[in-house]
Parts: C-alpha cells; sequence; structure tokens
C-alpha cells in the first residue's frame, strides 16, 4: 500500500488525476470571501463600570440592579420530571441569600 503524503487529503470516490488537480487548485487558490472582526461590546455594571467579561464586570462593579430600584421578584417556570423540579426548587432556595463581596 502506497503511503499518502500529510499534505495530500484522501478523497474517496475522486479519481486520481481529478483528486491531483484539486490539491492543486486548492494550494494555488486564495480565498474568495472577506473577513472581519467584530469586538465585543461593552457591557454596563453598577456605577456606570464596563466590562465585555459579564463575569469580570459582575465581580468588579457589581450587577446593574445596584444602582437602581432592584426587582423584589422574579418569575420563573420549570418544565421537568418531579425529581428534576425538586432539585431545581433546592437551588433556587440557596440562591435566596445575598451574595456578600469580601
Amino acid at each position: 500500500m502506497r503511503k499518502m503524503s500529510k499534505s495530500r487529503v484522501r478523497r474517496p470516490h475522486v479519481r486520481r488525476g481529478a483528486a491531483d488537480l484539486i490539491d492543486r487548485l486548492l494550494e494555488h487558490t486564495k480565498p474568495s470571501f472577506d473577513a472581519f472582526f467584530i469586538e465585543e461590546p461593552n457591557l454596563l455594571f453598577a456605577g456606570g463600570g464596563l466590562a465585555v467579561d459579564p463575569k469580570t464586570g459582575i465581580e468588579t462593579h457589581g450587577p446593574f440592579e445596584l444602582d437602581h430600584t432592584g426587582r423584589s421578584k422574579i418569575r420563573i417556570g420549570i418544565v421537568g420530571t418531579g425529581n428534576g423540579i425538586q432539585k431545581v426548587l433546592s437551588y433556587l432556595s440557596r440562591c435566596e441569600s445575598p451574595i456578600h463581596r469580601d
């Protein structure tokens, strides 16, 4: 069995001459699309703090709601098995305690 070079991609069901032509075309063809980078937007946190990463923003500045009238209730719906719903309710009861910054 012939050992294939690393640069050559094996293409099943393609005749050898066609595979060579495809490889040559791919080597000499420039990309036919334009690409550009869109920077991530800053998120707004307490005290007008800005950060791209939500975790960093909350840790550094606190949640946006600290400066504004916070919500007294958050309404949610749970869909799942009885066991799954109980686990979610248990988790949510633990979430009722405030998070204190050190």
